[in-house]
């Protein structure tokens, strides 16, 4: 079976609409707790300091939650790609089993994304410094976003890796180098899709807080209930494209990959 973008954003759709109630439910369930910090916030009197660390909190909370639906959800995926869909308790269970590693491979591909994001920020302050917006707007895209996504890129299937081989987050890291060595622009088109559709949910939903469609309180818990939604989304994304890799880079079958969990 050959690998191509196209083929697993189209498998990663139909697992997606054919498990649409389970993976949703259990990524409700995983971001619950930012759910509720954002009804909260957004049904009292917030000031910049509280708004300042909601950001923070929930862009710590998205990375460490969406890896852990990540987890849960590559069990149901496998499921799925073998004939055999699985129930939201059985995701929650088998999938979780290793929700410390997962964390763990959360914070370091986090950092990860962030270094390599860091010089191009340096190059961008010095830009706006230097009065140009719209060429603080062009390096920001190129030297802060394309080295970010293409580390982002390298390690998209880390996190399957780790719950599928059962390995340490080190070797997951190391595992995810392998699988996409020459086929990187295939997977970088992969994440690419799941970053714009983010990013484009995520903007018409300011855009309706900002018209006075959305209360305060209603925006942010949409905003999260969206991510949430979007996350299983991409981790399906993330364990189609690894299930694909294997299969075209090592010739092994779907049954033989999904006895791990047997």
């Amino acid at each position: 079976m050959g690998f191509s973008a196209g083929r697993v954003l189209g498998r990663a759709v139909t697992v997606f609409v054919k498990n649409i109630v389970p993976f949703t439910l259990l990524s409700l369930i995983i971001h619950a707790p930012l759910i509720v910090y954002a009804a909260v916030l957004g049904g009292g009197t917030p000031n910049l300091s509280s708004f300042q660390t909601f950001v923070w909190v929930e862009r710590f909370g998205t990375l460490i939650l969406g890896a852990i639906v990540s987890g849960a959800v590559t069990f149901g995926v496998f499921q799925e790609l073998r004939g055999t869909p699985s129930s939201l308790g059985q995701n929650m269970a088998r999938g979780l089993s290793r929700v410390l590693s997962v964390v763990g491979m959360a914070i370091v591909t986090g950092i990860a994304i962030v270094v390599a994001a860091i010089p191009g920020g340096i190059v961008v302050a010095l830009v706006a410094a230097g009065g140009s917006g719209v060429g603080a707007l062009i390096a920001m895209i190129v030297v802060v976003g394309l080295p970010a996504m293409w580390v982002a890129t390298v390690l998209w299937v880390c996190v399957p890796a780790l719950v599928v081989e059962r390995i340490g987050v080190g070797t997951a890291l190391n595992r995810s180098q392998d699988l996409t060595r020459g086929r990187r622009l295939s997977v970088f088109v992969i994440a690419l899709v799941n970053f714009v559709l983010g990013w484009a949910v995520g903007w018409l939903l300011q855009q309706g807080a900002l018209g006075g469609t959305f209360s305060l309180q209603t925006y942010l818990v949409l905003a999260e209930v969206v991510a949430a939604f979007l996350g299983a989304f991409g981790a399906v994304t993330s364990a189609v494209c690894y299930h694909d890799l294997r299969v075209a880079t090592e010739g092994v079958g779907t049954e033989d990959l999904a006895r791990v969990f047997d």
